[in-house]
């Protein structure tokens, strides 16, 4: 009768390794989201580069994962001009109301018609923008 010794301390070492390459390759697919600098990615592990896919599937999971990024940056300049908009607004209205808090920024001109017209301009170029998938529409 023979019997098998498990080495556990090295399987856990395996194990961690394995975690850490899995956090890494998370890491480099979400790079911007971890706002990582060159050097930090010099000491994440090198992938090749993805082949062509070969299937309908995969052309179409490629072409949704290319359409993330302009997507986003398109919603993201939208939602500056509106928030700008709003923010002027309420800025508006407490100085001409006289109240404190209007003191804690200069004061400004009535410009909604500016700031909707680039409001508009960033609203159509997110509109000609293909959308990643219908939930980013919504």
């Amino acid at each position: 009768m023979t019997t098998k010794i498990i080495d556990f301390q090295a399987r856990r070492a395996e194990h961690h390794e394995q975690l850490a390459r899995k956090q890494v390759s998370q890491m480099l697919d979400n790079r911007d989201a971890y706002n990582l600098g060159e050097d930090e990615l010099d000491m994440a592990p090198r992938r090749r580069p993805l082949s062509e896919p070969t299937t309908d599937t995969g052309r179409n999971s490629r072409l949704r994962q290319e359409r993330v990024k302009p997507w986003d940056d398109a919603e993201r300049v939208t939602r500056y001009w509106r928030t700008r908009m709003d923010f002027e607004d309420a800025l508006l209205s407490v100085q001409k109301r006289g109240l404190a808090v209007g003191d804690f920024h200069d004061k400004i001109e009535w410009n909604r018609g500016g700031l909707v017209k680039e409001w508009r301009k960033a609203l159509i170029d997110q509109m000609i923008t293909p959308a990643p998938h219908v939930r980013a529409v919504l």
